[in-house]
């Protein structure tokens, strides 16, 4: 059950935030038409058991020796992340930085090193937000260039505030929105988006963020003429960002592991005490905003589960379509692998079936099938 929120604008302020996935763990099982990931989950579906008792060659019936190499996400081992205020399960080897020391915006994120298009963030609370390019702009030409880094949030929503978040901190260019999800337990938009990564390949990924209009300022925008046109120059507020998102062709492998990896964040008792001294106005507590990241999480992970597959299914394709490669079907095991193209013309194999049905583009690949 989820819980109610606190009410009160600086308590939306500070707690507004997109949040992580369900704390059940990540899904190994396949959206294949029969259900929606999420639903019927067990302990068994940490990904840190997929692949567990399971032998590198298999050999079937016909004698037909066949390889399968498991992929990074089909043998994924987690490890302990804590530095004193934030606890969370990671990807092992994974770097996480700290770009906000502070503790009222306080931002964190987790990337491969390895491919840091590959990343998971989040942040409590930003404020220098305009609501228009005019504010900017008039800030800009009467208070100095150090205006400019700040970024503009129009429309008011997750839509109108990635694309320049992700610029400003250079995790990626050309953001644009595949779809929208629905809304996080704050009231914030949750979408699913697309853009370029920092390494020049195709990303994807989910986002959210709650923004606030905290109230307006008017000024002239001709500071000599007090009838020139009014803009409104008073910052909006987002709280509690979420994202995670890997390239296209690897996104649905990566969902389930990123979605868990955020639900398991708590904030400590330390945390709590050093933000209240840093920022004593705030009417909500470290332990309530950790509370919040879970009824986020589920709420985030209901809106994937219902999306519109159809962008999934095509994006899957074209990936596949680029780098020369078809997917295979294990009847035995239920899993799907990925194969050079060709590959199933030469298999005599009836347990490896070539996949012809959209709904096995939504299944998660287990490795590669030589």
């Amino acid at each position: 059950m989820r819980k109610k929120l606190l009410t009160g604008l600086l308590a939306v302020a500070m707690v507004l935030s997109l949040c992580a996935c369900g704390k059940n763990g990540p899904e190994t099982g396949k959206d294949d038409g029969r259900g929606a990931w999420g639903s019927g989950r067990t302990e068994n579906d940490n990904p840190s058991a997929w692949g567990s008792n399971r032998t590198e060659l298999s050999t079937s019936d016909t004698n037909q020796d066949v390889t399968i190499t498991r992929n990074e996400t089909a043998t994924i081992e987690y490890e302990d992340f804590s530095n004193g205020y934030v606890n969370m399960k990671i990807p092992k080897g994974w770097a996480v930085d700290i770009y906000n020391p502070q503790l009222i915006p306080y931002m964190i994120r987790v990337y491969n090193p390895q491919n840091p298009d590959c990343c998971f963030a989040f942040q409590i609370y930003y404020d220098y937000i305009y609501k228009s390019e005019a504010a900017r702009n008039l800030l800009v030409n009467y208070y100095g260039e150090e205006y400019e880094q700040y970024i503009v949030c129009n429309p008011q929503n997750s839509s109108g505030y990635f694309g320049e978040y992700l610029s400003m901190n250079h995790w990626g260019t050309d953001f644009s929105v595949v779809q929208e999800l629905g809304t996080n337990a704050l009231g914030g938009q949750v979408i699913q988006g697309s853009f370029t990564g920092t390494t020049g390949v195709a990303c994807e990924g989910i986002f959210t963020t709650t923004i606030s209009d905290v109230g307006s300022t008017y000024v002239s925008e001709d500071i000599t003429n007090i009838y020139s046109n009014q803009i409104d120059i008073m910052f909006l507020i987002a709280s509690c960002t979420f994202m995670y998102y890997a390239p296209e062709a690897d996104f649905i492998n990566w969902q389930p592991i990123m979605n868990y990896c955020l639900s398991t964040l708590t904030f400590t008792q330390q945390f709590e005490q050093d933000r209240q001294e840093a920022w004593n106005q705030v009417l909500q507590t470290s332990y309530q905003i950790s509370q919040t990241y879970d009824q986020i999480s589920d709420m985030v992970i209901d809106s994937w589960e219902s999306r519109n597959t159809s962008y999934d299914i095509m994006s899957q394709k074209n990936s596949d379509s680029i780098l020369g490669q078809e997917r295979i079907y294990d009847t035995e095991t239920d899993e799907v692998y990925l194969a050079d193209i060709g590959w199933s013309d030469s298999n005599s194999d009836p347990r490896y079936e070539l996949v012809t049905e959209d709904s096995y583009y939504l299944i998660p690949t287990s490795g590669w099938i030589d």
